[in-house]
């Protein structure tokens, strides 16, 4: 009985993993746009395309950085506070967040995006909690192959 939830779990966390990271993949053309196009929302359309490659990298340069310091806080509030209410926690702040930037995009806000994303990427807080609550729920035997699957599930 515990083993087939312990097993559920597991795959509970898989399932998330693949979601999350199959839709911030799927994002990332719309980046290209929003950046670089002519027709694009949130720059204006006399930028040149140096200044707007640039503004591109800067943004890409923050928000890795945001994923980076994001990954021990969580990790460490996991700790504290518990795997499964940090992983909500962060699900629900991304839905909010989520908003925010399509809000920006629809008032053609540049700054607000680059904020919002920023803080969207800071709460996509799910490896680091995400790889602990494998560890946790993994057997011995299995918890190499959990760790390996784990790795083919994120980007």
């Amino acid at each position: 009985m515990i083993l087939s939830k312990i097993k559920k779990d597991i795959k509970k966390v898989f399932l998330v993993l693949f979601l999350s990271e199959f839709l911030y993949i799927m994002f990332i053309p719309v980046y290209t746009f929003l950046f670089m196009s002519k027709n694009s929302p949130l720059i204006n359309v006399n930028m040149d395309m140096k200044s707007r490659a640039a503004l591109f990298g800067i943004f890409f340069a923050i928000i890795s950085l945001a994923s980076v310091l994001s990954n021990p806080i969580f990790g460490s509030l996991s700790d504290v506070f518990g795997r499964k209410k940090i992983l909500l926690l962060s699900i629900i702040s991304l839905i909010f967040v989520s908003i925010a930037s399509i809000v920006s995009i629809f008032l053609k806000n540049l700054f607000l995006f680059m904020i919002s994303y920023t803080i969207f990427q800071f709460l996509f807080s799910f490896k680091s909690v995400s790889l602990a609550s494998i560890v946790d729920l993994s057997e011995e035997k299995t918890k190499n192959k959990n760790i390996y699957l784990f790795q083919f599930f994120i980007h």
